[in-house]
Order: structure tokens, then sequence, then C-alpha cells
């Protein structure tokens, strides 16, 4: 990524440097062109060329922990909330 090329233009919008690479990262990404050439589109005005291939979005799901909820009657309910209430006092 061409550093200077971020710095002028957060300088030029008063954007922080970081959120224009971060906001120029995701486009390439999303259009499947360089970073590098959002950036010269973006201190030119011209629009980037846009790839033809379809961007293949890989998604990741994190593990899913799977826990059991105990039930209980609504009589061991009410005396573990009294048991509570009780240790408080």
């Amino acid at each position: 990524m061409d550093e200077k090329l971020v710095e002028q233009i957060s300088t030029d919008t008063g954007v922080p440097q970081e959120l224009v690479s971060r906001s120029a990262q995701a486009r390439a990404q999303a259009n499947g062109v360089d970073v590098n050439a959002i950036l010269a589109s973006w201190s030119s005005g011209e629009a980037p060329a846009v790839s033809s291939a379809p961007v293949e979005t890989v998604v990741e799901e994190a593990p899913v922990e799977t826990r059991f909820l105990e039930l209980y009657s609504t009589e061991q309910f009410l005396e573990s909330l009294l048991g509570l209430f009780r240790r408080l006092l």
C-alpha cells in the first residue's frame, strides 16, 4: 500500500490515515482490485476499474460452545432464590 498516498488523502480529506487505509483495503477487496488502484482513484477523483471476476468471500465461523441449561421446578427455583436472599441479609 502506498503510504504517501494514504497520507495525502488523509490530509486532503481530514480523515484519519488508519481509516483511509482500512477503507481502501475493504473497497479493493470488494471490487477485486489492488488497494493502490483504489487510493489512486480517490486522489484523482476517477472511478477505479472493477474486476469482472467474482470476489469470493470466505466466512469462518467460530466454534459454537454448547451449554446445557438446568431446568428447575418453580418450587426449586423459589427455594434457590430464597436461599440467595438469606445469604445477602
